[in-house]
């Protein structure tokens, strides 16, 4: 059990930090996306007017083709700042994670951009993009979260910080009663936040289902701090530290109860005595 002279570590601050560097890396990747969007668009098609005779020949528009998407993305997608600390990828490797080994496989090939290629990145370029923009109202519903839950939480502890010093065994049986009633107060007051907190991640959660390829929220955005789950893991804690204040109130109290029971037994005696 932990000792209630130990404050725990709250972890609102780390996780705002982490979370500015995340949406500011998130709304990075959303503009390049449609940077690359608008200059796929840009990109002329070509294709095959027939498979033999005369005519058989690639008739090609102005322009590079697949050699231009693939320059396209290098200098949208695979150009902001942190790609090399975050991701670091190849070109094939990065468009295979974003678009699939297909597509992949196609634009690493020279040639001209033919028509249903193109329709099937654009398309695929619009999901990495809507993708971000998931992430980026689920880290803003995850900021205001932790602002509620800091609001709750802080104060608690806080609280149990004066409490921690109290000299429990100097005070008097009702101010140990009044110091268990708060107690139970602030048991319902974690409760609360806990509650709260895991309704907000299950919402979290239905807004990512609605975006393939984003995982569980709380492992995506804290993958770098020490707990998957910082506000639970914080009040958990919190609530560690009530359980052990409660008990050394409980203890101290537990002397006015003997006494009380002492006399309780020793006017019962007299009592008999008397009677007798």
């Amino acid at each position: 059990m932990m000792d209630r002279t130990t404050t725990p570590e709250a972890p609102f601050e780390a996780m705002q930090r982490w979370l500015r560097i995340e949406r500011r890396q998130t709304a990075a990747e959303l503009s390049a996306f449609d940077a690359f969007i608008d200059r796929l668009q840009d990109v002329p098609t070509g294709r095959v007017a027939s498979s033999s005779g005369p005519s058989a020949l690639t008739e090609r528009s102005s322009g590079g083709g697949l050699a231009s998407v693939r320059e396209a993305y290098r200098s949208t997608v695979m150009d902001v700042p942190h790609y090399e600390e975050e991701y670091g990828n190849d070109f094939a490797a990065d468009v295979t994670e974003e678009f699939g080994s297909t597509i992949a496989t196609i634009l690493e090939r020279g040639g001209p951009l033919d028509v249903q290629t193109k329709r099937t990145l654009l398309a695929l370029a619009v999901d990495s993009r809507s993708r971000r923009v998931t992430l980026l109202d689920i880290i803003d519903a995850e900021r205001e979260s932790i602002e509620v839950a800091a609001e709750c939480l802080q104060p608690i502890a806080e609280e149990l910080d004066t409490m921690a010093d109290v000299e429990f065994r100097a005070e008097s049986f009702g101010s140990l009663d009044a110091h268990r009633a708060r107690i139970d107060t602030l048991v319902d007051r974690c409760d609360a936040a806990a509650e709260s907190r895991q309704n907000d991640l299950r919402q979290h959660r239905t807004t990512a289902a609605l975006s393939e390829s984003i995982a569980a929220v709380p492992l995506y955005l804290y993958q770098g701090l020490e707990s998957t789950f910082p506000i639970l893991s914080f009040i958990a804690a919190l609530g560690d530290r009530i359980d052990a204040i409660r008990s050394d109130i409980s203890h101290a109290a537990s002397h006015y109860e003997a006494d009380r029971d002492s006399y309780l037994a020793g006017d019962t005696d007299t009592r008999g005595r008397t009677e007798s």
